[in-house]
């Protein structure tokens, strides 16, 4: 092979090894995946997002689990990797315009954070395909290609319709590619927004023309946009949202690459550089990964690791601006470079590799709960099974290809909220449901749930009342279990 083939040959290899790690064989076991796994699932039985069953995510997610359906489990991660590899692909065509001596130290990285364990959770969620689409932005950014604003408009729209509040992540690069590469130029700068607005169309149009020949225009909107803006709205103080922060992004085991790369970029605007401009911009991208963390309100309760995955692009990015235009001799050499990088690795390298070693399949784990061995042998059919507290087991739905019951497919909400449903509206509606369908199986976790029992504690009288009246525990091998059978 030839030599200037090579770094090609690093980064693919790279990337599918660290994608195979979360393949179908070994993927994380996630409430939230399997949540949208069943999204997928939905549609494919002719459901449609918000009007059918319940979620605040932006639609994207929806469709893209819709094709895993159609492809299958394989299909599914073969199109995630797809992704992940194209990004690594003009990340390094990027790193080698600008003649970067390892041009495939950054995509390298890049991969070895996405795909990091205990932030990525596997593949497939919300927040790794809009990191992998911010890197496309900031690859595409500084190209040269003749779309170019019309691809930007059509990646902002992406990040929106995946997960909206990552657009404010992308947001400095937004304004530098419209406004600060035309040096003042309006005349530049008008054609620049009209591509952008239509490239984004592109993807708003056809989303917005399916919800409403579907009717549900109004539920997309309900749920997807006015829901984000009246929950996930408690915060802490602001210094204890900071030492929250800080010790949550320890655990996470990002924080040495973050800091590393924040006093680097940093050091840089006081040292000679070339694009001290576009630094800034990627200093405040480092900055503004950190926003989900603060809208979502989930420092008080969750430890969010994979609200960190958007530092896998922008440490990335903030550290090719450093390198590429730098004029300093001891950051623009090569091996400086590699050193640099290979130390921000070297921790996460070790937790790559202390996880491939003890790779297993939580599958295996969850076929092994005596309630998953006593449902894997029943018949089922739709809405004949609903699991209620607990969103791991919408994995049941998935494996035996059977509908929920009711719209509410999860209801994580009364387990941090205790004024959530203060009306009694929706836990009604799910009992009257159960009650219509006449629902053979319930799995209840509503006292015993992973996270924490109903903060209500009359909506959990009231959900108890309904069993008691309706159904009957099953005993499976002659002990209790969060099993409830119809009666007859």
């Amino acid at each position: 092979m030839k030599k200037e083939n090579l770094p090609i040959l690093y980064v693919t290899i790279t990337c599918f090894f660290l994608s195979f790690c979360h393949c179908p064989l070994f993927e994380i076991f996630n409430d939230d995946k399997e949540i949208f796994k069943y999204t997928g699932l939905a549609i494919s039985k002719g459901g449609v997002p918000y009007r059918d069953f319940f979620d605040h995510k932006p639609p994207l997610i929806f469709f893209l689990n819709y094709l895993g359906q159609l492809f299958g489990p394989w299909g599914f991660w073969l199109i995630d990797t797809i992704l992940a590899l194209l990004a690594s692909i003009l990340f390094l065509r990027l790193c080698r315009r600008f003649k970067l001596k390892y041009p495939w130290m950054l995509p390298i990285l890049f991969n070895i954070m996405i795909r990091y364990s205990i932030v990525c959770l596997g593949t497939g969620q919300t927040r790794e395909y809009t990191t992998v689409f911010l890197l496309m932005f900031f690859c595409l950014m500084l190209g040269h290609a003749r779309y170019k604003h019309y691809l930007l408009g059509l990646l902002t729209a992406l990040v929106l319709f995946m997960q909206q509040e990552q657009v404010i992540t992308m947001l400095p690069f937004v304004v530098f590619a419209l406004f600060s590469q035309s040096d003042g130029n309006y005349k530049k700068m008008f054609p620049r927004v009209i591509q952008f607005g239509i490239g984004s169309l592109v993807v708003i149009v056809p989303i917005l023309l399916y919800f409403q020949i579907h009717h549900a225009i109004g539920n997309f909107w309900k749920d997807a946009v006015l829901f984000n803006t009246q929950w996930y709205l408690d915060r802490l103080p602001l210094v204890r949202q900071l030492e929250v922060l800080k010790h949550r992004l320890s655990l996470s085991e990002f924080d040495n690459p973050f800091y590393s790369a924040a006093i680097l970029g940093i050091a840089s605007l006081f040292l000679k550089h070339r694009n001290k401009r576009l630094l800034t911009v990627c200093l405040f991208a480092l900055f503004l990964s950190f926003s989900a963390e603060y809208l979502s309100g989930k420092l008080n309760f969750l430890e969010c690791y994979y609200y960190f995955l958007p530092l896998a692009a922008t440490i990335p990015s903030l550290l090719f601006v450093v390198f590429a235009f730098s004029e300093e001799s001891f950051l623009a050499q090569g091996t400086p470079q590699l050193i640099f990088t290979a130390m921000l690795s070297a921790k996460l390298l070790l937790g790559t590799l202390r996880y491939v070693s003890g790779l297993t399949t939580n599958e295996d784990k969850i076929k092994k709960i005596p309630e998953m061995q006593f449902i894997k042998l029943q018949p089922l059919s739709n809405y004949q099974f609903f699991v209620f507290g607990n969103g791991n087991y919408v994995y049941v739905y998935n494996q035996d290809n059977i509908l929920c019951p009711t719209r509410w497919v999860y209801q994580h909400f009364y387990f941090w909220y205790p004024n959530w449903d203060k009306d009694f509206a929706i836990i009604k509606t799910i009992t009257a449901d159960l009650e219509s369908h006449k629902t053979t199986y319930v799995l209840d976790y509503s006292s015993a749930s992973a996270r924490r029992p109903i903060l209500n504690n009359s909506i959990l009288q009231f959900w108890k009342d309904f069993l008691h009246a309706h159904y009957q525990p099953v005993k499976i091998n002659g002990m209790e279990s969060l099993l409830w059978k119809w009666k007859d």
